[in-house]
């Protein structure tokens, strides 16, 4: 036997347009807060990567502080001893300021690397505008 096409009188029943707005409504809902989720864990994912750039900075700040102080120090000891304490504790000021600087440098350049903007989410909601247009 071949198959045979359904007569109009035995097709299932049609929905209403009601029926097909709420089924609507509720694919949507469900994909905004799949968007929403989304968006969180790429945020989560950026503030990781900040986090670890920003404890970069606190370290090369905390240096700073201390080759200030060991500037100071030396200075201090320059003036009062005329010269022998005082050229070490210059030598070890400037490489504290060195070592500091440098680590701001890789603080920065980890930040200028982060991207803040939801890229993935962007075009994920990009494409469900797309979808729901074909939908309506």
């Amino acid at each position: 036997m071949s198959p045979q096409a359904p007569k109009l009188s035995e097709s299932p029943e049609r929905e209403s347009f009601g029926e097909l707005l709420s089924k609507l409504a509720t694919e949507s809902a469900g994909l905004v807060r799949d968007e929403i989720e989304l968006g969180k864990q790429e945020f989560r994912e950026k503030a990781k990567s900040l986090r670890s750039a920003i404890l970069t900075i606190a370290v090369a700040v905390c240096l700073a502080f201390i080759s200030l102080f060991t500037l100071d120090a030396a200075l201090v000891i320059g003036i009062g001893k005329e010269i022998g304490y005082g050229i070490s504790a210059l030598v070890v000021g400037f490489g504290l300021v060195l070592a500091s600087g440098i680590i701001v440098g890789i603080g920065i350049s980890l930040i200028r690397r982060t991207k803040l903007k939801p890229e993935k989410t962007l075009h994920s909601l990009k494409e469900d505008r797309k979808w729901l247009r074909r939908r309506a």
